[in-house]
């Protein structure tokens, strides 16, 4: 069975595309709007609750890295923060680091973050959908919150 996701975000429509807000969308159809980006785009990070099946949709429409919450919990906006901010400091500053480099350091930081409660189970919600590459550049990436 085919995955939907709903709503598109605004930034992921163009103002070329037939699908429209609020619209539930197939695998196929995020890979046609993707079509053209899926080369350049080497991470997508979707910072929401339950994020995980529009995770694999994206991973499976050819991004080689997606980032996401698991489907099964909620996640904390502080802790979505401080994740964030971490793996692109880490990421851009520590650019001989691989995504899941940073993606474990960014994990590590929530976990240790004295400001969330029961830090080490929320930094597990974080999951990493990726390809096993070990590529270092990160051309462009696709953040939705």
């Amino acid at each position: 069975m085919e995955g939907t996701v709903s709503p598109i975000s605004p930034k992921l429509a163009s103002p070329s595309s037939h699908f429209c807000l609020g619209q539930k969308l197939t695998v196929t159809d995020i890979k046609a709007l993707l079509k053209d980006n899926t080369n350049i785009i080497e991470v997508a990070i979707v910072m929401s609750c339950h994020s995980q099946s529009i995770g694999e949709i994206l991973r499976k429409s050819g991004i080689k890295h997606v980032i996401c919450i698991k489907r099964d919990v909620e996640i904390l906006d502080k802790a979505c923060i401080i994740f964030t901010s971490e793996f692109y400091k880490h990421l851009i500053e520590d650019s001989y680091k691989t995504v899941c480099d940073a993606f474990k350091y960014a994990q590590n930081c929530v976990k240790s973050s004295g400001s969330i409660n029961n830090s080490e189970n929320v930094s597990n919600r974080f999951i990493c959908l990726h390809n096993h590459a070990k590529k270092r550049f990160v051309s462009f990436v696709l953040t939705y919150f």
